[in-house]
């Protein structure tokens, strides 16, 4: 009783600021002890990274390391490599290790038993006798979880190429789930990915004029990425579908004959011909006065409805997704992108959508004579011909019959179509009126006119390498500075009529030069000087 009451005395003689200090210390070695034996469940480990340099026999204890992603990103599958047993724990919280007889009285489970437990995802608790080394043991487990070699990872390819200068595709086969209230498509996956691979997302347009901020402003962007099929929050199918899907979206420059058929026609064609019909368009931002135009050709490239992504409340499930369109280049199909597919071939699925009946233009002989019908291009606004009806009655002087033709207002695209398709040859000036050179037939000449601004280069990409590729003639004739309207508004020794590059080369020069040689020129072809061109064009309509 002395010698307690002499501890107690000489207890209450230590400071209370030094009581202090060691109750805390206590608290913070035991919080961190717990800390320490919690990690292997609290702490997210990286997945499929082993350390090697420890051996577990050495030490006589576990090595708690991951082996998989497995069914989840709450639910990893960890492997426990010990001296001389491997327990496997879907939960992560707990290792074993020392005599077998000490956890189970049932049979040791063969590799074999514990790879397809491990593929169907039953594993739990299993104790397995490793005759040989940890490093011998260890490929066993990566086999069984990942199908490898157990030394190299699985090369897997993304779901998403955003590589391309022009659009982003992502192409996904297998379970597929759009969810369009969201803007979300998901790749449900049960293979063993990793966490990092689990966590990859993708945000994209659909529309190929990436990097165009003016066309894709408004354009709903949408999130692609994988999702577990162990997740809780897997979206349930609402509608199943036995066929592909292709989301794009309209916008971007719509309105524009060219713009629609370069940046969304073409690349439709692309995408979905393979499928042969059997094939759905998702489509966002869509604008309904665009499917009521190209509704036959909508109707050629898919046998189903069309729906509108962004008014779509339900979930839809499909067996391959692809979100976005191909673009190759204007107005053009690259064969060894496109398996072999030619833009000849896309006049030949236009022909076919509108049911147009000439597949070849005329062929003139000696003692021709039904006369070669020549459709010239009116345009109302910009790069009009001032003197259209000079030029039509030249051309009936040359031998041919001239149709003066602009699309009006109330005209379906198929009407028009039938005009053009109807005529030998086409004559316009630069712009968008000659993308209708898609409904010409086969062997027809193209006759381009380039109006003063240096603009050759473009007449020829936009226009002049489809004509060709489409199995037609082309010509191209540029403007001499008096057919120009410009010189009566600058001035015949002018830079903007002498030197067009010098316009570019000034402070806002891109704006300043289209706005002069696009949207304020017109042109009054020089009869006498044009003539030659249709005789030669007549002479290409005899070979």
């Amino acid at each position: 009783m002395g010698s307690q009451a002499k501890l107690l005395r000489s207890f209450t003689r230590v400071e209370p600021q030094t009581l202090s200090f060691v109750i805390f210390a206590g608290c913070f070695l035991i919080s961190m002890a717990v800390l320490v034996v919690s990690a292997g469940s609290l702490v997210s480990l990286p997945s499929r990274e082993f350390n090697l340099s420890h051996d577990p026999r050495r030490h006589r204890r576990c090595s708690f390391l991951p082996v998989s992603a497995g069914a989840s990103k709450r639910k990893l599958i960890f492997g426990c490599f010990c001296s001389e047993f491997v327990a496997v724990s879907s939960h992560g919280s707990s290792c074993f290790w020392g005599p077998r007889k000490s956890r189970s009285s049932s049979p040791t489970p063969s590799v074999e038993d514990i790879e397809h437990l491990v593929r169907k995802r039953q594993v739990f608790q299993i104790l397995y006798h490793v005759e040989t080394d940890f490093h011998t043991a260890l490929p066993k487990f990566k086999r069984a979880v990942d199908g490898t070699n157990g030394n190299e990872e699985p090369q897997r390819k993304p779901l998403c190429d955003t590589s391309d200068r022009r659009a982003d595709i992502c192409d996904m086969e297998g379970d597929v789930r759009v969810r369009a209230s969201s803007s979300s498509i998901f790749f449900v996956t049960s293979s063993d990915r990793n966490f990092s691979e689990l966590q990859e997302s993708w945000r994209i347009k659909p529309h190929p004029r990436k990097g165009d901020h003016a066309a894709l402003s408004r354009l709903t962007e949408m999130s692609v990425g994988y999702l577990s099929a162990y997740e809780e929050d897997v979206p349930k199918c609402d509608v199943k579908s036995s066929v592909p899907a292709i989301i794009f979206a309209t916008g971007g420059y719509a309105g524009n004959f060219f713009h629609e058929t370069t940046d969304l026609v073409v690349p439709l064609y692309i995408t979905s011909h393979k499928f042969g019909g059997e094939v759905q368009f998702l489509i966002s931002d869509m604008l309904p006065w665009w499917i009521a135009k190209y509704d036959l050709l909508l109707k050629k490239l898919s046998h189903y409805e069309i729906i509108d992504f962004n008014r779509d409340p339900l979930v839809r499930c499909y067996p391959r997704v692809i979100v976005g369109i191909t673009f190759h280049k204007d107005m053009s199909i690259d064969p060894a992108r496109s398996g072999g597919v030619t833009m000849f071939d896309f006049g030949q699925f236009i022909r076919s959508a509108y049911s147009l009946e000439r597949e070849t233009a005329i062929v003139l002989g000696e003692k021709q004579e039904k006369k070669p019908r020549l459709v010239i291009i009116s345009r109302k606004r910009t790069r009009k011909f001032s003197n259209v009806d000079e030029i039509s009655r030249m051309a009936e002087w040359q031998g041919f019959e001239p149709v003066i033709a602009e699309i009006k207002k109330n005209q379906s695209l198929g009407e028009f179509a039938r005009v053009v398709n109807s005529c030998d040859a086409m004559l316009g000036v630069h712009g968008a009126g000659l993308t209708n050179l898609i409904f010409l037939p086969t062997n027809a000449v193209v006759i381009q006119v380039v109006p003063l601004g240096g603009l050759e280069t473009y007449c020829w990409s936009d226009y002049g390498v489809p004509a060709l590729e489409m199995k037609m003639r082309y010509l191209q004739y540029s403007i001499s500075v008096t057919e120009s309207s410009l010189v009566d508004r600058y001035g015949i020794t002018d830079p903007a009529i002498t030197n067009p590059q010098a316009i570019l080369a000034q402070k806002d020069g891109w704006r300043n030069w289209t706005s002069i040689y696009f949207f304020n020129q017109d042109v009054r072809l020089d009869v006498g000087r044009f003539s030659s061109i249709l005789v030669h064009a007549r002479q290409l309509l005899r070979q």
